[in-house]
């Protein structure tokens, strides 16, 4: 949510203002696997987490959306789809083995930012790729977006988000597997969204789809 005290101050107040936006665009960056959770990764994610919430409050009140437009000009929704993929790998192929391995943790607050960090990527997704251009933009990426949300939109009709050994009784371990399913829950729920911006404008789907193969 935007930061009430901000908002109050002035109808003109923004989260970022134009060229912080810009700024922080401009040095988004792909990043492995192995780099989430390091001191680049969390910089990045604080700085996506202003960007999005900048972006629906830009569209909530109908405003200027020049983070839509600066992702678009300097070409970085592609980023943000490779980030996406990125995280949705770590939370499969790490998290268990983080929860299931790690003895007694006092705390699951990093784990719960990057789970966290799944969600802000499909938020500022659905803020801003609402339009043809911005869907061509993606290029070959929007089929690697559409497979993702299949498999996000597929979750809604599982009773379990499969995350790690169910037997654990570690509080910690318990507390996060409940984040991750609400979580899942809402960018699921999102998913939905984003699934049908992309098919309103089927025709980018079916070029793309065709250079994917």
């Amino acid at each position: 949510m935007v930061d009430v005290g901000m908002m109050d101050r002035s109808p003109v107040d923004h989260v970022l203002f134009p060229a912080e936006a810009e700024a922080y665009i401009c040095e988004l960056t792909p990043y492995d696997i192995g780099e989430i959770g390091s001191e680049r990764w969390s910089l990045q994610r604080e700085r996506l987490e202003k960007l999005n919430l900048q972006a629906v409050f830009n569209l909530s009140q109908h405003t200027d959306d020049f983070v839509k437009d600066f992702l678009l000009t300097h070409e970085k929704l592609p980023v943000l789809v490779h980030q996406l993929l990125a995280v949705e790998l770590w939370k499969e192929r790490v998290l268990p083995l983080m929860l299931k391995n790690t003895a007694h943790p006092s705390t699951g607050f990093p784990c719960y930012l990057v789970l966290y960090h799944e969600a802000t990527l499909v938020s500022l997704l659905e803020a801003t790729i609402f339009e043809k251009e911005l869907c061509e933009s993606l290029e070959d990426g929007l089929v690697d977006l559409v497979d993702y949300l299949y498999r996000k939109i597929s979750l809604l009709l599982k009773e379990e988000v499969p995350v790690a050994d169910q037997q654990s009784r570690e509080e910690v371990v318990k507390e996060l597997i409940q984040q991750n399913k609400e979580l899942s829950f809402g960018i699921s729920v999102k998913a939905i969204s984003l699934l049908r911006y992309i098919t309103d404008h089927l025709e980018v789907l079916v070029k793309h789809t065709h250079t994917h193969t």
